[in-house]
């Protein structure tokens, strides 16, 4: 199995707590719970599931997606490094709300619900760090709302490059880390619509060769997205 991928750069992905808050609620599981390694395109869990278990990722990309009626099924979000996936549906004892996949290979560590949720009833700091890392998620899933709702796709697909390339000034090379179709998703693009945008971020110093990004000027990327109105 080829080694999993650290994205770095995508640390405000799903389910991702603070490294100290993070250490602070799992270590008494993470050193019970061996490595695992699962492949690239491994269905973690599905949409409707009982949790009996959730997954701390230690590396690799992972995507939140739900089926519709028809069969098709729709990105919510990606999840990187140190993100925890189901956990909410195993504390409360529901089934899962989306399922999860591995869009790279990754290495996870599976924690027990039943174990999860006794330390929960026993430990008051537990209970507020869970609800802390709850409340930076409901901020990150308002800020995609923002996104979605105020920016254009060619927009939203800048402020994605910049988050990849970590900097918002000088130029930057990056590698995106998963196939175009699965950034079009994620961006809540059209296939057709998102080779529009990338041809629209031509003009501004972006140029694309398969899934290798040169960005020539980072702040003018940044100018661009913050910008308000329709255009683009």
């Amino acid at each position: 199995m080829a080694n999993s991928p650290s994205f770095p750069q995508l640390s405000g992905l799903a389910g991702r707590l603070p490294h100290d808050l993070d250490q602070a609620l799992l270590a008494p599981f993470l050193s019970l719970s061996p490595t695992q390694q699962i492949e690239s395109g491994t269905v973690l869990f599905l949409q409707g599931e009982r949790a009996t278990r959730f997954a701390w990722l230690e590396d690799g990309l992972a995507e939140l997606f739900v089926t519709t009626g028809s069969g098709e099924e729709l990105q919510l979000d990606l999840a990187a490094r140190g993100a925890m996936l189901g956990d909410i549906a195993a504390a409360t004892a529901t089934p899962h709300l989306t399922a999860a996949r591995a869009l790279t290979p990754v290495k996870l560590r599976w924690i027990d619900a039943q174990s999860f949720r006794d330390r929960l009833s026993n430990d008051g700091h537990m209970v507020l760090g869970t609800l802390a890392g709850l409340c930076l998620r409901l901020r990150r899933l308002v800020s995609q709302i923002d996104e979605m709702k105020l920016r254009s796709g060619t927009r939203r697909l800048a402020g994605f490059l910049l988050e990849l390339a970590g900097t918002e000034e000088g130029k930057a090379s990056i590698t995106l880390p998963f196939e175009k179709k699965t950034l079009a998703k994620h961006l809540g693009m059209t296939s057709q619509s998102l080779s529009r945008s990338l041809k629209a971020l031509g003009t501004m110093g972006v140029s694309i060769k398969g899934r290798s990004f040169a960005l020539a000027d980072c702040q003018r990327l940044k100018e661009f997205h913050d910008q308000e109105g329709d255009s683009l």
